[in-house]
């Protein structure tokens, strides 16, 4: 990697072998040989990935890496602690979209408006709808000041629900993969062999952010919103002025009872309210499953011999929709991990430095190898070529993953204490699921115990 410029006081901070604070002259990454730093990621795909790819960076530049990874609430409680202190463990930390709004206001991440600018970073290549919807806020006292543009981090592992479905049981059937909730319904009917032990569509129902997010990405598609005249239309998502919760209209009401008719279906599996995306996945790698909903890491999983009995046969679509006042609405759920420097970190030059070469499109196309996917519209150029394949069908996958993030993901809403409220919505959604609670009774509840959690935030 060539050596960048990082300009005098844009990231101050001691690093390893130079020792001091770098305030004065302006150096490249050659002169940061010797420096350690720590990463805090998230142990899934995108850290596998990360681990395949560090040896390259760490002869390159002669930066050295301890990555330590955490599953996920292990991740939040690790992120917190160091973030509070005045001296923190980790120099790159792994976010997740709902803490942003926390983080900023906390004043915990340093903007790298500076030196993205300094060392000549090209943000245009980027998706941009994943940038905006991601690493642009506010400041500490009004993160919502999205004209600030204060970027906080580079998006490096977007994620979008995708429609994974068998090639070979839909092309037999003459079926084409589904592009409306209707057509799902109709090709998961004709598909289901209970003799077979084989389903048409799963649902992943259990008390668990998968839940939230299945229905949700189904409500939105019925044209339906969480908070009064909260921004669906564009990125950046899940913004509201008035934060006036809405779900427990009648839009709301008539979705979750579809919701909960498909889960009661006769092509949907016995007992998927104890399911989360981890079943549905097991299922359908197994072959139980002509069509599943998923997130990216199943893509591999299927397609790899020591786990599938379905490698080769799988299809990719975006997740379907509904057709309201004529148009079709797919609206599925999305979000994106980025890569962020602590502002009580020491290293903060290396820690960029490391960042930066991640986010290079030859490096993005290497960690995809491994599972990670690739924020970079060039990343995707060459993914979807077919003699690019990474794994089998991988090209078909791709291809479904992009138009699923630049066309039709939305984001969470973007409030502090979003698990609080992710939980009050699972809590209730699973009652109305599992505990015969009426569907305009939950979501009531819902909606009244979300006021008195936004309150409590300030808003």
């Amino acid at each position: 990697m060539g050596g960048s410029i990082l300009a005098a006081g844009c990231l101050s901070g001691g690093d390893g072998s130079n020792g001091g604070n770098v305030t004065g002259t302006a150096r490249d990454s050659n002169s940061l040989g010797g420096t350690t730093i720590n990463m805090l990621e998230y142990a899934a795909a995108q850290a596998a990935a990360t681990q395949e790819v560090l040896p390259q960076f760490e002869e390159e530049t002669g930066i050295s890496v301890n990555i330590e990874t955490a599953p996920y609430s292990d991740l939040i409680s690790k992120q917190f602690t160091s973030l509070k202190g005045s001296s923190g463990s980790y120099d790159v930390i792994d976010v997740d979209v709902p803490y942003w709004p926390t983080f900023v206001s906390n004043d915990w991440i340093q903007p790298l408006n500076d030196v993205i600018a300094d060392s000549g970073f090209k943000t245009n290549d980027f998706l941009q709808r994943v940038w905006t919807d991601t690493v642009v806020w506010g400041s500490p006292d009004n993160y919502l000041n999205l004209d600030a543009k204060n970027i906080m981090g580079i998006p490096y592992q977007p994620n979008v629900l995708t429609l994974y479905y068998r090639k070979d049981l839909y092309e037999e059937a003459g079926l084409n993969a589904p592009e409306t909730l209707s057509q799902y319904e109709e090709a998961a009917q004709t598909l289901t062999n209970p003799k077979e032990d084989i389903y048409g569509m799963a649902m992943m129902a259990k008390q668990h952010e998968s839940l939230f997010v299945e229905w949700k990405s189904m409500y939105y598609a019925q044209g339906g919103r969480f908070f009064e005249g909260e921004n669906v239309e564009s990125a950046p998502f899940g913004i509201s002025e008035s934060w006036n919760p809405v779900f427990d209209g009648e839009g709301g009401v008539d979705s979750l009872k579809y919701y909960n008719s498909l889960i009661d279906a006769p092509y949907t599996p016995k007992g998927v309210t104890s399911w989360d995306w981890t079943n549905v996945t097991r299922n359908f790698i197994q072959g139980r499953l002509a069509t599943a909903q998923a997130f990216s890491s199943t893509a591999r999983v299927a397609n790899d011999p020591e786990s599938s009995q379905i490698v080769g046969k799988v299809g990719y679509a975006p997740y379907p929709g509904s057709k309201v006042s004529g148009q079709l609405l797919r609206r599925p759920h999305y979000g994106t991990w980025s890569l962020a420097i602590p502002k009580n970190s020491k290293k903060k030059r290396a820690a960029w430095e490391f960042i930066k070469w991640l986010s290079q499109t030859d490096v993005q196309i290497e960690r995809a190898k491994y599972g990670a996917q690739p924020s970079r519209q060039s990343a995707y150029d060459h993914l979807t070529q077919a003699e690019n394949d990474v794994f089998p069908t991988s090209p078909e996958f791709f291809e479904a993953l992009y138009e699923g993030l630049t066309q039709y993901g939305i984001g969470r809403p973007k409030i502090k204490g979003y698990f609080e409220w992710s939980s009050i919505m699972q809590k209730w959604l699973t009652r109305s699921v599992t505990q015969n609670v009426d569907e305009q009774t939950a979501l009531e509840k819902a909606a009244e115990e979300t006021r008195t959690l936004l309150e409590e935030q300030g808003y």
